[in-house]
């Protein structure tokens, strides 16, 4: 979970355009194979919380190691682009919880905030 929330902030998860593609408006995860070619796109439904239940284990491991590229890499060695990106994993959960209902008991909603902690940890460089 932290690693989607991240991933949706850091625009590795994005919405299909408006276009007239049969899936615009579904959140998206394309990676790339050990060639540098798109593999083949993994719909995450049209809700972004819907997306826990749409990613198999090889497509979360393949997003895992996106992220964490990207959080090693020369642009995210900087504190206050952590915090940045900290701030808006924080208004992500927010938004979910509103979507929610604002029910702090709602069992997605609690997901996605153990996912934000933990996103958050991660960010900070916490084990």
């Amino acid at each position: 979970m932290p690693y989607l929330l991240l991933a949706k902030e850091l625009r590795l998860v994005h919405l299909v355009p408006s276009d007239g593609d049969q899936k615009a408006g579904e959140w998206l995860f394309v990676s790339k194979d050990k060639d540098g070619f798109d593999t083949e796109p993994v719909y995450l439904g049209k809700v972004f919380t819907d997306a826990v239940n749409k990613l198999d284990i090889g497509s979360a491991e393949t997003l895992k190691g996106y992220v964490q590229r990207v959080l090693n890499g020369q642009e995210y060695k900087s504190e206050d682009k952590r915090a940045s990106l900290q701030k808006a994993v924080v208004a992500a959960v927010e938004d979910i919880k509103a979507e929610r209902g604002g029910n702090l008991q709602d069992e997605t909603y609690r997901l996605f905030l153990d996912g934000g902690k933990r996103a958050v940890k991660l960010l900070k460089r916490e084990t």
